[in-house]
């Protein structure tokens, strides 16, 4: 599982939607060349996968790409009460690492598709903290593990164009 063991500050977003790629996120510039990057990967791995880039020293959030996921759900607001949100953007310890490019984690991955915002969901924790760089919410558990994240401000079109993606 990622823990957000730290944050630093907000990161310029680069959010697309895509009927192959359904969502593709990137976070800032970096050099791939000077730093790699490694990718922890959730979900079935049939029907289900997101993949989370990551520095491999730096720890800071690169990327995040969502393959595939058939648990779809349309709700009003997925997100709850209570919740402390603070900025910024996150840098991520990944346990059990073993010095892969990927890390493969069985998970169960689902969609919220919301008035304007979508939430992927890779654990049934609740949600106790939320840190938000610019439009991408990520949500922390009680151990600040990353256990899922919102994209907000979605277009109508961006919305249709995902929900034709994952169906």
């Amino acid at each position: 599982m990622l823990k957000v063991i730290s944050h630093e500050e907000i990161k310029r977003e680069d959010i697309k939607f895509d009927i192959y790629t359904p969502i593709n996120i990137e976070f800032g510039l970096w050099n791939i060349w000077e730093e790699p990057t490694l990718y922890w990967r959730t979900g079935d791995f049939n029907q289900s996968l997101i993949e989370i880039g990551f520095g491999k020293y730096k720890k800071d959030i690169r990327s995040i790409t969502l393959t595939i996921c058939k648990n779809i759900y349309e709700v009003e607001n997925y997100f709850g009460d209570n919740i402390s949100v603070f900025k910024g953007s996150p840098i991520l310890e990944l346990e059990n690492i073993n010095d892969e490019v990927y890390t493969d984690e069985k998970g169960r991955l689902k969609v919220y598709i919301e008035n304007e915002s979508v939430s992927i969901v890779f654990s049934e924790n609740k949600i106790r903290d939320c840190l938000q760089n610019n439009n991408v919410y990520f949500y922390l558990d009680n151990n600040k593990s990353l256990i899922g994240l919102k994209i907000n401000n979605i277009s109508k079109e961006n919305k249709t164009i995902l929900k034709e993606s994952l169906i």
